[in-house]
């Protein structure tokens, strides 16, 4: 074990450091692309930005081909961007809304389930150490790879939820439903006894009921959910095959950080709305 232990570690000499800088720069080209894409997706006027998010998409798809050197590594890089691509499909699909002058219409409310919608979106941020990892000889289905694609799935669901229960409802003004303010729908739904798929709210006239809910019922779950997301990433890490985990924990640190935050946050705003 403690050979499996620093196989990493003593296989890292491979590896130059016009190597590394070549996968930093794939990283960074990829996040601005990111970025671009989804904001025009969520409806921001960057329409103007799309040459560049696709000269930085093509140089990343040359750099990750140039270092995928067998058929196997090409097919794990081409799903994880199908996953990404049917992310956002599916997110433009199921999570927007018809909007007119704070009247919005839904036809149902997205179901996210076990939140892996959340990490196919984001989860380029994984092909980095991935990459790392085949240039180490591990193969796509090696333990090491699975342990590191598990750590990140979980890792960015945390966040992205951390993210969601914060954001939802400026979302919401601009049409989209995170997985919070589809939580906090439901319940609204609930409480009004409406079972029909199609509905309409007033978002204007509803929005202290929405924040009311969120707070009474729905931050505790959010709160939740991204503990045990972040216990599944440290689990994830229990079979040490890194020698030194401290970079994968100070990932999760902030995001523990601020669901004690939420939860003190909780408390204090549930006390503030009785005496209110």
């Amino acid at each position: 074990k403690s050979l499996r232990r620093d196989l990493c570690q003593e296989r890292s000499d491979r590896l130059n450091a016009d190597t590394l800088l070549l996968l930093g720069t794939a990283n960074t080209l990829g996040w601005i692309a990111y970025r671009i894409y989804d904001d025009i997706l969520d409806g921001e006027n960057k329409k103007n930005l799309i040459p560049l998010a696709n000269s930085c998409l093509r140089k990343v798809c040359s750099i990750y081909a140039g270092l995928f050197t067998s058929p196997v590594q090409q097919n794990f890089f081409d799903k994880l961007m199908n996953d990404l691509d049917g992310a956002n499909s599916w997110e433009q699909k199921y999570c927007r809304t018809m909007a007119k002058e704070n009247n919005f219409s839904f036809s149902s409310l997205p179901k996210y389930d076990d939140y892996s919608i959340l990490a196919k979106k984001s989860l380029g941020h994984a092909l980095g150490p991935i990459t790392f990892l085949f240039l180490l000889e591990y193969a796509p289905d090696s333990n090491e790879v699975t342990v590191t694609l598990n750590f990140f799935t979980h890792f960015i669901i945390a966040r992205q939820l951390n993210d969601d229960a914060h954001d939802w409802l400026e979302d919401l003004q601009n049409g989209t439903i995170n997985p919070a303010s589809a939580l906090i729908l439901k319940k609204w739904l609930k409480n009004k006894k409406i079972k029909t798929v199609q509905f309409k709210i007033d978002l204007k006239n509803t929005t202290s009921k929405l924040q009311e809910i969120f707070w009474h019922e729905v931050i505790g779950d959010i709160t939740k959910e991204v503990y045990s997301q972040i216990t599944s990433a440290k689990k994830s890490l229990e079979d040490r095959i890194f020698s030194d985990v401290t970079y994968f924990l100070n990932l999760l640190q902030p995001l523990e950080n601020a669901a004690k935050k939420a939860d003190l946050e909780s408390k204090k705003m549930i006390a503030f709305l009785k005496n209110y």
